[in-house]
């Protein structure tokens, strides 16, 4: 038999947000998938720390794992952009 997974508390913000709780909860996320999840949908940190209920950087950054994959499709990024630029 599998381990269980406790539930997160998440923070109590406006209706606009309660979906995404909602979504998180409902799929039986861990914590640290959420975080991932949440980034990659494109919210900022700070916006994910909200969802998430992370009140220190320290707590956050240990469950914001930057993959290989992440940092090469930013450099990428970069690239792309200085090139449209002229650099």
């Amino acid at each position: 038999m599998g381990t269980l997974v406790p539930s997160v508390q998440l923070p109590q913000v406006d209706k606009v947000h309660s979906g995404a709780y909602d979504l998180f909860r409902l799929r039986g996320l861990t914590h640290r998938s959420a975080v991932r999840n949440i980034m990659q949908s494109g919210a900022s940190e700070r916006v994910t720390m909200t969802i998430t209920g992370h009140k220190t950087r320290g707590v956050f950054d240990r469950y914001h794992i930057v993959s290989l994959e992440d940092a090469e499709k930013a450099m990428q990024a970069t690239v792309a952009a200085a090139k449209a630029v002229g650099r």
